[in-house]
């Protein structure tokens, strides 16, 4: 989740899947080549992590281009598909 606008850069980029159309037309280089979504307020972006069969998705690898200009603040929610223990 997108908790302010960024001027430039800091966009979430999945590498692992080629941009719509080839190129992301007023994406930071970092994001260019890649299907991208760029900080805005109020907005998220939702994936999924697994298949269902258990097995890892690698579409889902993501990363965060630097933020050229700006700042980038921003919230995760995960949510599991079982029960989660945290040190136990």
């Amino acid at each position: 989740m997108y908790l302010v606008d960024t001027e430039e850069g800091g966009e979430t980029v999945f590498p692992n899947i080629a941009a719509p159309g080839g190129e992301n037309v007023g994406f930071s280089e970092c994001a260019r080549y890649h299907l991208a979504a760029k900080p805005k307020k109020g907005t998220a972006i939702l994936f999924h992590s697994i298949k269902p069969t258990g097995e890892l998705e690698r579409k889902s690898l993501h990363t965060a281009c630097p933020v050229i200009k700006g700042i980038k603040w921003s919230a995760a929610k995960w949510i599991h598909v079982g029960h989660y223990a945290m040190g136990e």
